[in-house]
């Protein structure tokens, strides 16, 4: 999102993602530094390097900047719904268990605001590459969070009982 933020020249969406660049490389740092397996941490971490490099090389030697924009843009907005759809995974989980104890409640509804507001802000530059992912995003996140109306935690049961 920072190189498509960088192509499309929206100061905006660079500030926001040099700001979430640089804590996901102190988070990065800091998981490695406490990680117990460390060597396959960092090959991982090399392979993500490599790749973006890859695609910000690409960006800055395509010589049709619209052509890259659009490249950019729909990585950016795969990798988004991809990173909303991650939770998905667990469902079969909550539904055989009846439980949501295995959700991350604070990432769904955080997931939830932000994919609402990044929705909103592609609604006024009306650009598709923001709307779609974050528009996916504001529903897979709420049907995320409806399991939490259906399967309450076991967790908050015992809590009221106390």
């Amino acid at each position: 999102w920072l190189r498509y933020g960088i192509l499309i020249g929206d100061v905006f969406i660079i500030s926001v993602n040099i700001f979430g660049t640089l804590l996901q490389i102190c988070y990065i740092l800091i998981y490695i530094l406490y990680n117990v397996k460390r060597s396959t941490t960092i090959k991982q971490f090399t392979v993500a390097i490599c790749l973006v490099l890859l695609i910000y090389l690409y960006s800055i030697y395509q010589k049709d900047r619209v052509l890259a924009e659009k490249y950019i843009g729909f990585l950016s907005c795969s990798l988004t719904i991809l990173f909303f759809a991650s939770p998905l995974i667990s469902l079969a989980h909550v539904i055989r268990m009846k439980t949501t104890e295995s959700l991350p409640f604070p990432v769904i509804m955080a997931s939830t605001i932000v994919s609402c507001q990044w929705f909103a802000y592609g609604c006024l530059l009306n650009d598709q590459f923001i709307q779609i992912p974050n528009f996916m995003g504001c529903v897979l996140s709420a049907f995320q969070l409806s399991f939490f109306l259906i399967y309450p935690s076991k967790r908050m049961d015992q809590v009221h009982l106390i």
